[in-house]
């Protein structure tokens, strides 16, 4: 079941030749809560399969995904879309609980 689909904040702060030039459309990526960031204590870092860091879901657009993360409920991120004609490279993502 889809949970949420979303625009990754922050890539404009990344080697985005290097960082954005390999993923693929489909690729998992991982999610990690941040609650010890002092601007926004509930936000979630979204991680390619490396471990690099690939921008945030920040906290206006997370509050229930990062509800479900604290329960440490299973979720699944794919790679929806990696716009490149923005004016700063966009990562699109999708969201679903485990299992669907």
């Amino acid at each position: 079941k889809k949970l949420d689909g979303h625009i990754v904040a922050g890539s404009e702060y990344l080697d985005q030749e290097t960082v954005y030039a390999y993923l693929e459309i489909g690729e998992r990526l991982a999610l990690k809560r941040e609650p010890d960031n002092p601007h926004d204590p509930i936000s979630i870092i979204v991680l390619d399969k490396k471990g690099n860091k690939l921008g945030v879901i920040p906290a206006v657009r997370n509050k229930r995904l990062a509800k479900k993360l604290d329960a440490r409920d299973s979720v699944r991120t794919i790679i929806l879309k990696v716009d490149t004609i923005a004016r700063v490279n966009q990562l699109h993502i999708e969201v679903f609980e485990k299992g669907s």
